[in-house]
C-alpha cells in the first residue's frame, strides 16, 4: 500500500466529495442509458450548451442585400408549408394542413435518376423556398418515395436571424415521429438518404422526444450535412439538428463535413453500418466550431468489415468541436474515436460530461498520428466516465496531446495480458516520432477488469510524457496486482510505483476508502 505522499485530510475530503458527485451523476446516467450528468462543469468561457460561444462578440452588421448564385425569385420568407405523405399531393399549394404536399421539395425518384417533381405547388427551381420558411412534417407520417436533397436547386440559404426550418409539427397529427424510410430507395455510394448541401442556416429534426424526425434504412449513408467538396471548398454554416434519429443504415449514420458553426442536440445514431455520428467523414473534411449535445450513439459498426470504422462518435480532421453530455455504448469498437493516421489536418475537441461504456474496444480513443508530422491532435476530457469497455477506458496514442480532468475510469480492459483503464503510448511510424503527452489530474482509476490501471504498447523508443496530480488509483483487491506497464517493458505494482506518479496521487487499496460505495 503505497502513496507517493501522505494526503492531508482536507485533500481527502475534497477528492472524496468530488468523486461522489461525479460518479453518482455519471453512473445514474449510464443506468438510464442516457447522457452524462446534467450539471457537469463546463469549460471556462462556455455557455450552458457546453460550447464556447464563438458569436459572443458583436457581429458585423449584415448587408441589406445578399448575393445569391441563382437569379431566381424566392418564395416569401414568411411562407409556411405542410407535408403529409399519406394524404397530401405535390400539386397542392402545401400552405395548409387541408392541402399539404405529399413529399418534400428536393425529393428524388426511388431509383435516384431524377427529381421526383419539377415543382411543389408554386415552389420550383425558379421560385425556391426562401429564408425563414417553415416546412411542417405531420406527426406519424412515413415518407418512402425517394431520398431528399436540400440544396440550392429548390432552397435558398436561411439567415442567422431567420433560419429555414424543416421540422416535425408540434401539434399536427399524432404525437409520433415522422419517418423517412430508405428500405425501397436507391442511394448512391457517396449519397445519403437525407442531404443538406451548400445551404446555410437550416434547422432540421423534431420538436420533442415523441415527435422526432427518424431517417432510417439507407442502403448507403443515412444523413449528410456538407458544404462544397474539397480542401478549399466553401463551408456551409449554421446547420442545426434537434431530435433526429439516424438508424439502421448500411454506412455512416450522420456525416458532418465542410460545415462550420453547427449544432446537433437531443439526437441518436444507432445500428448503423459504420460510424454513428462522424465529423469530417474520415477524410479531413474540416468542419469547425460545432457541438454535439445530449446525444447518443449505440449499436453502430455492424457492417464495418475490415475498415475498422465501427464507432459511436468519430472525429477526423475537425477543429474546435465540443461534445457535451453525450453517451456511447454497445458499439462494435470505440464509443468515441478521435483522429486517424490518414488525416493531414489536425483535430481538436473538448469533451464534457460524456459517458462511454460497454463498447467492443475503447471507451474514448485519441489518436495523434497524421500524414503530416506538423499536424497535432489535442483533446480535453472533463467530467467524463468510461466503464466496461473491452480494451480500455481511454486509449491515447500516436502523438496526441490529451488532458483528463475530473474523469473516472473503472472496470475497463477484459483482455488477457494487456489493456486497462487507461492506455497511453507514443509511436514510431515510418521513421517519424509521435510523442504522446498526457496530463491527468483530479481523476479516478479504479479496479481494471483484468490487467493494469495504466498500460502501454511498444513506443518504438519514443518517450511518453505523463503528468499526474491529485488522482486516486485503486486495484481490484490487492496492492500486488499490476498497477502500470508504463513505460513499456516494465511492470509496476501498487507498492512499486513508476516515476510519473505525482506527489499528490493516492495509489493503493487503502485509497478505496476515498471512493463512494456506488462505484
Amino acid at each position: 500500500m503505497t502513496c507517493r505522499r501522505v494526503v492531508s485530510s482536507k485533500q481527502r475530503q475534497l477528492v472524496s466529495s468530488w468523486v461522489v458527485l461525479l460518479t453518482f451523476s455519471a453512473l445514474e446516467a449510464i443506468g438510464a442509458g442516457a447522457c452524462g450528468a446534467e450539471h457537469s462543469r463546463l469549460p471556462t468561457g462556455s455557455s450552458d450548451t457546453g460550447k464556447v460561444d464563438a458569436n459572443a462578440k458583436r457581429r458585423p452588421r449584415e448587408k441589406k442585400k445578399e448575393r445569391d448564385n441563382h437569379n431566381a425569385v424566392a418564395v416569401s420568407s414568411r411562407a409556411h408549408y405542410y407535408v403529409d405523405p399519406q394524404r397530401g399531393s405535390d400539386a397542392n399549394p402545401g400552405t395548409s394542413t387541408s392541402a399539404p404536399w405529399k413529399t418534400l421539395p428536393g425529393t428524388r425518384t426511388s431509383s435516384d435518376r431524377s427529381w421526383l417533381r419539377s415543382s411543389w405547388g408554386d415552389v420550383g427551381a425558379g421560385n425556391r423556398v426562401a429564408a425563414g420558411a417553415v416546412i411542417e412534417l405531420i406527426g406519424g407520417g412515413v415518407h418512402g418515395s425517394g431520398r431528399v436533397i436540400v440544396d440550392q436547386t429548390f432552397y435558398q440559404s436561411g439567415k442567422s436571424s431567420n433560419p429555414t426550418r424543416i421540422q416535425v409539427s408540434a401539434a399536427w397529427g399524432p404525437s409520433a415521429p415522422f419517418t423517412i424510410d430508405g428500405s425501397k430507395v436507391t442511394v448512391s455510394e457517396w449519397g445519403a438518404l437525407f442531404e443538406v448541401a451548400n445551404v446555410d442556416y437550416i434547422t432540421i429534426g423534431g420538436v420533442s422526444s415523441a415527435r422526432r424526425l427518424v431517417v432510417r434504412g439507407s442502403r448507403s449513408r443515412t444523413v449528410t450535412l456538407m458544404g462544397a467538396y474539397g480542401q478549399n471548398g466553401k463551408h456551409q454554416k449554421g446547420i442545426t439538428v434537434d431530435y433526429l434519429d439516424v438508424a439502421q443504415g448500411a454506412g455512416l449514420g450522420m456525416d458532418m463535413s465542410y460545415s462550420d458553426s453547427w449544432r446537433v442536440s437531443n439526437s441518436r445514431a444507432y445500428n448503423n453500418g459504420t460510424v454513428g455520428f462522424s465529423c469530417g467523414g474520415v477524410d479531413d473534411n474540416l468542419s469547425r466550431n460545432g457541438t454535439y449535445q445530449s446525444s447518443q450513439a449505440y449499436g453502430n459498426g455492424k457492417n464495418s468489415g475490415d475498415s475498422g470504422l465501427a464507432h459511436g462518435f468519430g472525429l477526423y480532421g475537425c477543429k474546435d468541436i465540443t461534445y457535451a453530455r453525450c453517451s456511447a455504448y454497445n458499439n462494435r469498437r470505440d464509443g468515441f474515436d478521435f483522429g486517424s493516421a490518414t488525416n493531414v489536418a489536425s483535430s481538436s475537441a473538448v469533451i464534457v460530461g460524456c459517458t462511454s461504456h460497454d463498447n467492443g474496444e475503447d471507451g474514448f480513443g485519441a489518436n495523434g498520428s497524421t500524414k503530416a508530422s506538423a499536424a497535432k491532435n489535442t483533446f480535453a476530457y472533463r467530467n467524463c466516465q468510461a466503464n466496461g469497455n473491452a480494451q480500455s477506458g481511454w486509449d491515447i496514442y500516436g502523438g496526441a496531446t490529451v488532458e483528463l480532468d475530473n474523469v473516472v475510469a473503472h472496470h475497463n480492459g477484459n483482455q488477457q495480458g494487456y489493456g486497462g483503464n487507461v492506455m497511453v503510448y507514443s509511436e514510431l511510424i515510418d521513421g517519424d516520432r509521435y510523442e504522446t503527452r498526457l496530463t491527468i489530474r483530479n481523476s479516478v482509476g479504479y479496479a481494471p477488469s483484468r490487467h493494469a490501471n495504466v498500460y502501454s504498447y511498444d513506443s518504438g523508443g519514443v518517450r511518453t510524457m505523463i503528468q499526474s496530480d491529485n488522482n486516486v488509483f485503486v486495484p481490484r483487491s490487492s496492492d500486488g496486482e499490476v498497477f502500470a506497464e508504463t513505460p513499456y517493458g516494465k511492470t509496476y505494482t501498487y507498492d512499486n510505483l513508476p516515476s510519473w506518479v505525482g506527489s499528490n496521487d493516492c495509489v493503493g487499496i487503502h485509497c478505496k476508502s476515498q471512493l463512494p460505495h456506488n462505484l
